[in-house]
């Protein structure tokens, strides 16, 4: 079999693997065009001061997938640490335990009572409306769970109203039960999304650990970093790719670009063109503090308050004892945002070292920003409209013999596990695509 020229669009985790599996099945002409200056996409990580933060937000490895996990690990030897979730949701002032409705001990017991049956209620006499996200929350939540954090919290994430978004993805979240509920409720300990209770995580180099270990494996990859594709265009079924510096031929092309810079450098049609406008994705502002202070082993803080511009803090220092010096603490902060809505920087880390003096207690002085990052692609948003329109697009992108994969390949949103699943994949229709190529020989 003639083995083909492959070149993949992209070098975070979904190219790198995707470039892992490909070589494990003999495939020997790989090359990687990655426009940053190193690979990683939104799995990078940098050091300040002795602390170590994932500029592409808080990133953890788990899987239900037994074999995925280990698979996951084993890129990363012996450089890991298991971790036990301690996952809390700032609400009203009160540290309420991860999901809120596992942690309704940590209301008062009239709320939390009253939270219960109204869930339980709910739960006999209202079937699951899957029309919209708000729909599906109030249907499978009830309005008092709902109100008080679900829809709050969605809403500032999301950065849009929750009837506009589909509800295709939501079987990643747990339908609670109402046995659970009522244990929470009367003071008991109850544990939801169990397949993330533990989860592991490097011991040294953050996040970014994981795609270098992948890329360790790499014998017959080429890594051209600082080479952005700008244009592509197939000539006697073969592609040229057109880069900053350099031209680069290929049999196959897999994208993990996001749709909407894909479909730029393909020169599509006016219809597709005009369809990609409906997709419509989020934005990530990072911002990692170092703290003169030990902070509670929290792993992640949810906060649906609107007085605070972060959505969600991490902690570093407790997933990892060498992410920060000895003594102190780490805390990295996510703020979403809509394109071209991005929150003035400056504004952003007031706000932020804020959040962590209020919601932390600590003094102002003993917290001190360190880094922060923009990403413009950082959340899929799954629209009722992007629906519609992505078989379309999906359609014509693979008419042309191009592959797609990644979270903003497919326009999916996919935790790293299922990232991994897709890579081998792709590597299926690589092999299915050369010998098609072959037969026409």
């Amino acid at each position: 079999m003639v083995l083909p020229r492959v070149v993949i669009l992209g070098g975070g985790l979904a190219g790198v693997a995707t470039a892992y599996y490909l070589e494990r099945t003999g495939i020997r002409n790989i090359t990687i065009v990655e426009k940053d200056s190193r690979i990683g996409g939104l799995l990078k990580t940098e050091a300040r001061n002795g602390y170590t933060f994932d500029i592409g937000g808080s990133h953890i490895i788990f899987s239900k997938d037994k074999s995925t996990l280990q698979e996951m690990l084993s890129f990363l030897g012996e450089n890991y640490v298991r971790n036990r979730r301690n996952t809390k949701i700032y609400y009203r002032g009160r540290f309420v335990k991860y999901p809120f409705e596992n942690g309704l001990r940590d209301l008062p017991r009239t709320t939390a009572i009253k939270m219960a049956i109204d869930f339980t209620l709910n739960s006999l006499h209202t079937a699951v409306n899957k029309s919209n996200f708000k729909r599906w929350i109030y249907t499978t939540f009830g309005k008092e769970i709902a109100n008080a954090y679900l829809i709050p919290y969605n809403e500032k994430v999301w950065k849009r109203p929750l009837e506009d978004i589909s509800t295709e993805w939501v079987s990643r979240i747990p339908r609670p039960k109402v046995r659970d509920i009522w244990a929470s409720a009367l003071g008991l300990n109850t544990e939801g999304y169990t397949h993330q209770l533990n989860f592991y995580y490097p011991k040294i180099g953050g996040i970014e650990s994981l795609v270098r270990g992948i890329a360790n494996h790499l014998k017959n990859t080429k890594i051209l970093t600082n080479s952005e594709a700008k244009r592509i265009e197939r000539t006697d079924g073969k592609w040229k790719i057109e880069c900053d510096k350099s031209k680069i031929n290929a049999d196959i092309i897999i994208s993990t670009l996001p749709l909407p810079e894909l479909i730029k450098i393909l020169d599509a049609p006016t219809e597709i063109t005009t369809l990609t406008k409906k997709l419509e994705y989020n934005g990530v502002i990072t911002i990692g503090f170092g703290v003169d202070a030990k902070i509670p082993n929290y792993s992640w803080l949810y906060i649906p308050d609107r007085e605070w511009y972060t959505n969600r803090m991490s902690f570093p220092s407790n997933f990892s004892p060498v992410a920060a010096p000895q003594g102190k603490s780490s805390v990295l902060t996510e703020i979403t945002f809509k394109p071209g809505k991005d929150p003035n920087l400056q504004d952003a880390i007031e706000n932020t070292t804020d959040a962590i003096q209020t919601i932390l207690n600590i003094p102002r002085e003993k917290i001190q920003p360190l880094i922060h990052a923009k990403f413009k692609y950082a959340y899929i948003v799954p629209t009722r409209a992007s629906r519609k329109a992505l078989p379309k697009i999906l359609e014509y992108i693979h008419s042309t013999g191009i592959i797609t994969t990644g979270r903003f390949g497919t326009w999916s949103y996919d935790n790293m596990d299922t990232i991994f699943r897709k890579a081998q994949e792709s590597t299926h229709r690589v092999r299915v695509l050369a010998n098609s190529e072959l037969q026409k020989v």
